[in-house]
């Protein structure tokens, strides 16, 4: 009996050892995806924990990346009036809490009707108009420093972060969106009131002025 080539058995062997990882890479598959239909049936989400398990893996280069993204998402999203703090993201919030509330609860049967939003404790409740103007402070001393409009410090929905936002602005001349002046309409659709433009001469008050011509120098000829 003739024996194998050792280059047949280096290759059955690598063979062999690659669909046997592949056979336990399904199996691994398949136990991952009995362990999300167990938490669905727990009542959490599978998409909120593969989005969490995705970003555990992620490298700083990408976490970096993402962060950014949705900081610029934040700015998009409090312009159209889509963020959190707002009283349609106030709305939708409250809205999406009686639903989880219905689906999840057997004991409470009155979270079907209608009902307006749980009112919050005011931000302006607890911030002083003194803290409202250091943050105005803080937001041109930020901007002298060099940093962007992305950089403010306070949360949405808290009014020291609208104020940050003017004291940043004041100082860089930008709304924060960088939109050209010929883009915005103008205050009540008008034209410049011509009244208050500078006027070309200075009014007369009655008073003498003094000569501004140039000095005869004595050397004119007569008329």
């Amino acid at each position: 009996m003739s024996q194998e080539p050792e280059s047949l058995k280096l290759l059955k062997s690598i063979t062999d050892r690659i669909i046997r990882l592949e056979t336990q890479k399904r199996e691994i598959a398949a136990d991952v995806k009995d362990v999300y239909q167990e938490a669905k049936g727990l009542g959490l989400s599978p998409a909120a924990i593969r989005k969490t398990v995705k970003e555990y893996f992620e490298t700083p280069e990408a976490r970096a990346k993402r962060e950014e993204i949705e900081a610029i998402a934040e700015i998009y999203k409090a312009n159209l009036g889509m963020l959190g703090g707002t009283p349609l993201g106030e709305a939708a919030r409250a809205r999406l809490n009686r639903q989880n509330r219905h689906e999840t609860s057997e004991y409470d049967p009155d979270i079907i009707q209608p009902a307006a939003p749980e009112p919050e404790p005011e931000p302006e409740q607890t911030i002083s108009p003194a803290d409202i103007e250091a943050a105005r402070q803080r937001g041109r001393d930020d901007a002298l420093a060099g940093k962007k409009i992305l950089d403010n410090p306070f949360v949405s929905g808290d009014p020291r972060r609208a104020a940050w936002d003017e004291g940043h602005c004041e100082i860089t001349g930008s709304d924060g969106m960088d939109i050209p002046d010929a883009w915005k309409p103008r205050l009540g659709g008008k034209k410049p009131d011509a009244s208050k433009a500078k006027p070309d001469k200075e009014p007369d008050t009655g008073e003498d002025k003094p000569d501004e011509s140039k000095p005869d120098d004595g050397e004119g000829g007569e008329g």
